[in-house]
């Protein structure tokens, strides 16, 4: 069962940033104006922003994302690292086997690629300075499991 539920949290990391999108306001203009248009969940302006102002632009995201991980017994950290955007996953609960966990979390890591990438393109475009999108995974005693950077 245990090794159910660690199968299923890997998963859902790779799919969590998936399905967290990363809208910019391209027209600078604030989103409560009826003239916008953009389509923001977040309004994010285009260019000018640190790393640590957009973090907190997509705080409730964030949040969300942080909740749903907690009853899957993982805790998740965004910050920034220099001008790199991470994504820190731990579990809390004991994995048992890491080298399972690890298998898992490269292979799935891999078949979502491609969408990390884009998602590093929509960061890019909020924060030109970024220079990439860092996904870390590590066990209930902080050693990493899992660590890749999107570029």
């Amino acid at each position: 069962m245990k090794k159910l539920v660690i199968i299923i949290a890997c998963f859902a990391l790779c799919f969590s940033l998936a399905g967290c999108k990363i809208r910019v306001n391209r027209t600078g203009a604030d989103q409560s104006t009826p003239s916008s248009t953009a389509s923001t969940e977040s309004s994010v302006p285009v260019g000018g922003q640190s790393m640590e102002e957009f973090i907190v632009s997509i705080q409730d995201q964030i949040d969300q994302l942080a909740s749903t991980f907690e009853s899957a017994g993982m805790v998740l950290d965004v910050s920034a690292r220099g001008n790199s955007l991470v994504y820190s996953y731990q579990y809390k609960i004991d994995i048992g086997d890491a080298s399972i966990v690890k298998e898992t979390l490269e292979s799935a890591m891999d078949s979502m690629s491609a969408t990390y990438s884009q998602l590093f393109s929509m960061l890019k475009t909020a924060v030109p300075e970024a220079e990439s999108v860092i996904i870390e995974c590590s066990d209930k005693n902080g050693e990493i499991l899992f660590s890749k950077e999107y570029k």
